[in-house]
């Protein structure tokens, strides 16, 4: 799902489509349709989707409440799309179009973001709840009758996207993750923004492949969401990964975030900051004709990750336990593909 909108064709991508005085610039697998005098152009799953609207003069942007994936705009507005990247970053929750000139209007934070005093969850009523939504997001995408590829990284989150395909009978290949795997854009290589995409197959196919992106995020095991969340509760999280000695983020604990949680600096607003990273944490999106269903990255899934009992929210980030819980529900077999620690 890469495209730019601009005066001129971007040489990165593909396939370029003049719709009067705008070129649309894109990767495979987009579908195209007339209104009336406008140019509809449509791409990805049910909630990842994007829609790109232009009918020669003005054009819109449209996609999922939650965006799967970045924006950059040229500094004169007069280029936007998810390929090129420059210093100017469109912020999620934000409706883009150009009517003249370049508007980008930033849509207010859920009612349930500023509603720091909603109850929190059990780890008991999160597991029913977390499983409940990732059922209907399988039926969705088993709905589509695509082939699926589901990664095997060793990681829990890849264990337990696999673990609710076996749990809702949905078919997939079971895929190890090596070196030769990665998407033909040859720009995507070595930009930071697009790190994912040397996991994935850009074969010529059309498929989907089921992986654990944003999981250590959304699910809150992420040392840096973990600090801002529990924060509010003054458990100091850089000493209770001193007690609690191995587990499975402990090594990646030492080797990544150890010192980033100390250097974090005070706020007064710690769980603000947490859902501004979250909702534009942005990992992997649709290329071509392969689809990425990244189940993680779901606005539900996020509110109900923030509304867990701290005794819950420090089980999964020292040792990603509420994650194991939801593995045990759908197939418990899938516990023993964890590698122990995490160690990427």
């Amino acid at each position: 799902m890469f495209f730019e909108i601009a005066h001129t064709a971007c040489v990165g991508l593909p396939v370029h489509l003049q719709v009067g005085e705008w070129v649309i610039s894109t990767d495979l697998g987009w579908q195209s349709a007339q209104e009336g005098n406008t140019t509809v152009l449509t791409k990805g799953l049910p909630d990842s989707r994007c829609e790109l609207r232009c009918d020669g003069r003005r054009w819109q942007i449209r996609h999922n409440e939650l965006r799967a994936f970045p924006l950059w705009q040229s500094t004169a507005g007069d280029r936007v799309g998810n390929f090129t990247i420059t210093k100017n970053w469109i912020y999620n929750r934000s409706s883009v179009s150009h009517d003249g000139s370049l508007r980008v209007e930033y849509q207010a934070m859920p009612d349930w973001v500023l509603d720091e005093d909603r109850p929190l969850l059990s780890r008991t009523d999160a597991v029913d709840r977390i499983c409940d939504n990732l059922v209907r997001q399988a039926g969705a995408i088993a709905d589509l009758g695509l082939p699926i590829i589901a990664y095997d990284t060793q990681g829990v989150d890849s264990a337990t996207v696999r673990a609710l395909l076996d749990y809702c009978g949905v078919a997939y290949h079971n895929d190890r993750v090596s070196d030769t795997r990665i998407a033909t854009k040859h720009h995507l290589a070595d930009a930071q923004p697009f790190w994912a995409y040397r996991l994935i197959v850009d074969d010529g196919s059309e498929h989907i492949e089921a992986g654990g992106f944003n999981g250590d995020e959304v699910m809150t095991r992420n040392p840096i969401y973990a600090k801002r969340y529990l924060e509010k509760f003054n458990i100091d999280l850089e000493s209770e990964f001193d007690r609690a000695g191995d587990t499975y983020m402990s090594a990646i604990f030492e080797q990544d975030f150890r010192k980033a949680v100390r250097q974090l600096e005070h706020t007064d607003r710690p769980h603000g900051l947490m859902y501004d990273q979250l909702f534009n944490d942005f990992q992997v999106w649709h290329i071509d004709r392969c689809h990425t269903w990244t189940p993680f990255v779901n606005e539900e899934l996020i509110r109900l990750c923030t509304s867990v009992d701290p005794d819950t929210a420090l089980a999964q980030c020292l040792d990603a336990r509420l994650s194991k819980d939801i593995i045990k529900r759908f197939n418990p077999a899938r516990l023993d593909d964890i590698t122990k620690q995490k160690i990427m």
